[in-house]
């Protein structure tokens, strides 16, 4: 554990000053067992080495801890928790995979190939669903980064609804080229114009209901009284 943290902590400093922000990946996904780092108090020392650096700069790099869809809730949990409870500013969620399912490759040949990260659209439906999972456990109040299975502007849709705040591509622009960007710029714009109009349309039908039943129970409490008094007179 000392190793990794003096490990991190020398990569932490020599590019502080040239990045955006840091993303921390405790696990590596060319291994069959890709959490090498496991316990609060082994992922804490890491961090704490990090921390410690960071509070003595001018300049605030953010911190985010990467989840992978491969681990165990148990070890997700616990990882949030660790979220809640450092200065960590966000998480990344997804990356590559070890887990071979869905592949039409033979068994054979994957075995031959060996161990190492997959990645591509089969990662999607597991990254939705840790995205909505984190989400939800930690209520909104994290950036959540989406990252693993892009390959079409839906797909980044999907997991901004899912919750993620923002969304990675790696081996999507490798196979839609560089202009993938544009094109999902162009998509979500376009969605979203598509809900305000469409929220917008709602909320005037709701209104023009709403007006209608008022000048409809208006009418009714004003039926009766006028009937009396005509046959009063």
């Amino acid at each position: 554990v000392e190793s990794a943290a003096n490990d991190f902590l020398r990569i932490f400093r020599s590019l502080y000053e040239y990045v955006d922000y840091f993303v921390v990946n405790i696990g590596d996904p060319g291994v069959s067992d890709p959490s090498p780092l496991r316990s609060h108090d082994e992922i804490r020392t890491v961090l704490n080495e990090l921390f410690e650096f960071r509070r003595g700069q001018n300049q605030y790099r953010p911190v985010l801890l990467k989840l992978s869809i491969d681990w165990p809730l148990s070890l997700i949990d616990d990882l949030i928790d660790i979220l809640i409870g450092t200065p960590l500013d966000g998480v990344v969620v997804g990356g590559a995979t070890v887990a071979r399912s869905g592949l039409q490759t033979p068994e054979k040949t994957l075995l031959q190939i060996g161990f190492g990260g997959l990645s591509g659209p089969l990662l999607l439906p597991r990254t939705l669903k840790l995205i909505d999972y984190v989400s939800h456990k930690t209520e909104g109040r994290y950036p959540v980064i989406a990252s693993g299975g892009v390959s079409s502007p839906e797909d980044v849709q999907r997991l901004l609804d899912a919750g993620a705040s923002l969304v990675e591509i790696y081996t999507g622009i490798v196979y839609n080229g560089p202009g993938f960007a544009k094109h999902i710029c162009k998509h979500l714009a376009a969605t979203a114009h598509q809900r305000i109009a469409s929220a917008t349309k709602e909320e005037e039908t709701s209104h023009r209901d709403s007006q209608q039943q008022e000048k409809e129970s208006t009418s009714d409490e004003s039926g009766p009284s006028s009937t009396t008094r005509q046959t009063d007179e």
